[in-house]
């Protein structure tokens, strides 16, 4: 029998929090629209004689993060004007976590560490939007895995 996933373990993408600290300032992270943290991993070409096939060997990874936030948290503006006025980078962490309490599955929290800007919007305008949103980007040198999604606790087609 062929078992599936019940729809009331279905994470919803709106339950959920994020925090950044920056500068050892905690900042709640209560405008963000959406986030996410993507890995890429390099890879070089392996050529081996005996073969035509070109093979990839895995030589890094890259953690790259993105976000929308409704406009209002000066805190990124002031890392990039500290950067355009001293020269001076800023690195921070940010904490998401994934919890819809109507799941039996729990939480998923990440620990992103050594994160730094590298693209926002400091200003917009816009006649046709009803309210302003930023998008800021990023890179990171790690993650933690402070808290894992568990498996359902009840899996369809069991009947």
């Amino acid at each position: 029998m062929k078992q599936y996933l019940l729809e009331r373990d279905a994470v919803n993408g709106k339950e959920g929090k994020g925090f950044a600290t920056i500068n050892g300032e905690v900042v709640e992270l209560f405008r963000f629209k959406n986030f996410s943290l993507q890995s890429q991993f390099d890879e070089a070409d392996f050529k081996v004689v005996g073969t035509r096939k070109k093979q990839k060997k895995t030589t890094g990874i890259q953690l790259n993060w993105n976000a929308t936030v409704y406009m209002g948290d000066k805190c990124w503006e002031d890392i990039v004007n500290k950067y355009l006025k001293t020269g001076q980078c800023t690195y921070f962490t940010i904490q998401i976590t994934n919890e819809d309490p109507n799941t039996t599955i729990g939480e998923h929290t990440v620990l992103i560490k050594e994160c730094k800007l590298t693209s926002c919007d400091v200003i917009k305008l816009d006649a046709d939007a009803d309210w302003l949103d930023q998008s800021i980007s990023g890179t990171a040198l790690d993650f933690d895995l402070l808290a894992q999604f568990n498996a359902p606790a009840v899996i369809g087609g069991n009947e």
